[in-house]
């Protein structure tokens, strides 16, 4: 038990946090993005009040990893989040955040894992997040977001795991999945999904698929 102490924002030559399974508490010392940081690894531990304060935001032009799963982190993702050009990893699962997924998010462009299951996102799927071509993973399970799941996802060539259950999705599968040849996982059950589901023979590794 215990917070993370202010100190730690003194150490100007700190490049990567790493605090995964341990039982801190408390925020984010106010100083932390006066650090060039490029790792921030908290998951799994208690921390608790909004991550995207102005002083996490200046991380912006450092951060490639953002691992802060199982907290309980709230408050949104702001449109900010555009800042990030070299995040390659945002895992905010098991927290509870709020608000819609920000289009902005879609400007992110060497993102590779998009983890946002079990909190209570709203609103829609961003109809761009197909921009994002280096997506190895989109996990939105567990949440409240409706409307379509965007065709543009069929853009995502290295995709190998999407889960969508337990929202409130409605439409079609489009028919853009075809083209995940890399696709293993995909979740869609527990939805308002309607139509047929899209041939998809040519994706030889698929191996759960869950209407």
């Amino acid at each position: 038990m215990g917070s993370l102490p202010n100190e730690i924002t003194s150490i100007s030559t700190l490049s990567e946090i790493n605090l995964y399974g341990n039982e801190l508490t408390g925020s984010l010392p106010d100083g932390i993005g006066n650090l060039p940081l490029t790792v921030l690894d908290i998951e799994n531990n208690m921390f608790t009040g909004p991550l995207f304060t102005d002083n996490f935001m200046a991380l912006g032009s450092t951060l490639s990893k953002v691992t802060a799963s199982l907290n309980q982190f709230s408050g949104s993702i702001p449109d900010e989040i555009a800042s990030f050009s070299s995040l390659t990893h945002l895992w905010l699962e098991d927290n509870l955040f709020t608000g819609q997924i920000p289009g902005a998010i879609t400007e992110l462009t060497e993102l590779e894992y998009l983890l946002l299951a079990n909190n209570t996102f709203t609103g829609t799927i961003p109809q761009d997040i197909g921009d994002l071509k280096k997506l190895v993973q989109i996990t939105l399970e567990l949440n409240t977001i409706n409307g379509n799941i965007p065709d543009s996802i069929g853009d995502l060539k290295d995709l190998k795991k999407l889960t969508l259950q337990s929202n409130s999705l409605d439409g079609t599968i489009p028919e853009s999945f075809k083209r995940l040849t890399e696709l293993i996982t995909f979740r869609a059950f527990d939805n308002n999904l309607d139509g047929q589901i899209p041939p998809l023979k040519d994706i030889k590794g698929l191996c759960k698929l869950k209407k």
